[in-house]
């Protein structure tokens, strides 16, 4: 259900509600300190349809050149998934053991505001957009069945788009930023800790924010009656450093009562300054 209300050319109020039942199920677990993602259809080995009901409320302003779009949202989901280690630290250091993954059932919830300001004037585009949002969790086996951050949440989101065109050509400069991602800070459960147990806010760490600066190029010319266009690229043209998962070390003493340091996962980095060429030919 959605609607609309024009209140002059100026000013629209708008608002939408709606339900998703989702069959196929994305669920998320780590392994090693990596994060994985599984894909399975719901209602097979006891997993849920997701059911999700969406609200939104919101408003488009313009004042020309200007526009803004404003939308509050809040999405209320049942059927959430979580797949872990309850005892991380303990299976991490000893390869033998069985690594007894559970899966729990439980709820979830997004909340957030989007903020989009665009403008556009004979040969200049831009956009800036923000996103400001909490998406949690909860399951009644894990810490008293209170929220706690989902692996999806970024609280932050900024995106900031460019484009300009001069005669036959056109260039490009965006900017993004995202707050990390949260994690299950082996080091932070103990040797002995068990997640159900523990509050989640004291085990969770986040990766650092990801941020990249691209940079792109194009001309465009005939061939006959053939559009053909030359493009050229940097994407991270920084060469920022953003990290996709990080490394972990379980400590745990072995039955001679000696320390046993264990390294739990690998350090993986994003794409790095990447160069890239194109050529598009249009009938």
């Amino acid at each position: 259900m959605k609607t609309n209300y024009q209140i002059n050319d100026q000013f629209l109020l708008k608002s939408s509600f709606h339900i998703e039942n989702q069959v196929i199920r994305q669920f998320y677990y780590e392994y090693r300190g990596e994060p994985m993602e599984l894909w399975v259809n719901a209602g097979n080995n006891n997993i849920p349809v997701l059911r999700s009901e969406n609200y939104m409320v919101g408003t488009t302003l313009k004042f020309s050149p200007f526009a803004i779009d404003i939308e509050l949202y809040q999405k209320n989901m049942k059927g959430m998934l979580e797949y872990l280690l309850p005892n991380p630290a303990q299976a991490s250091n000893n390869p033998q053991q069985i690594r007894e993954y559970r899966l729990f059932r439980g709820d979830g919830r997004t909340r957030g505001l989007d903020i989009i300001l665009s403008s556009g004037y004979k040969n200049y585009e831009t956009y800036l957009s923000y996103t400001l949002s909490k998406s949690e969790e909860r399951y009644k086996e894990i810490y008293q069945y209170q929220f706690f951050s989902s692996e999806t949440d970024r609280t932050h989101q900024f995106k900031w788009v460019n484009t300009l065109s001069l005669n036959d050509f056109t260039f490009g400069l965006n900017a993004i930023y995202v707050s990390g991602r949260p994690y299950t800070e082996v080091r932070l459960v103990g040797a002995d800790g068990d997640i159900t147990e523990l509050n989640p806010e004291d085990r969770l760490e986040r990766v650092d924010p990801y941020h990249r600066i691209d940079l792109s190029a194009g001309y465009t010319f005939k061939i006959g009656k053939l559009d053909m266009t030359l493009s050229a690229s940097v994407f991270n043209l920084m060469n920022t450093q953003n990290v996709q998962y990080i490394q972990s070390v379980a400590t745990q003493l072995n039955p001679d009562e000696k320390i046993v340091n264990t390294i739990v996962g690998n350090e993986s980095e994003l794409l790095n300054r990447t160069f890239n060429l194109g050529v598009k030919l249009q009938f």
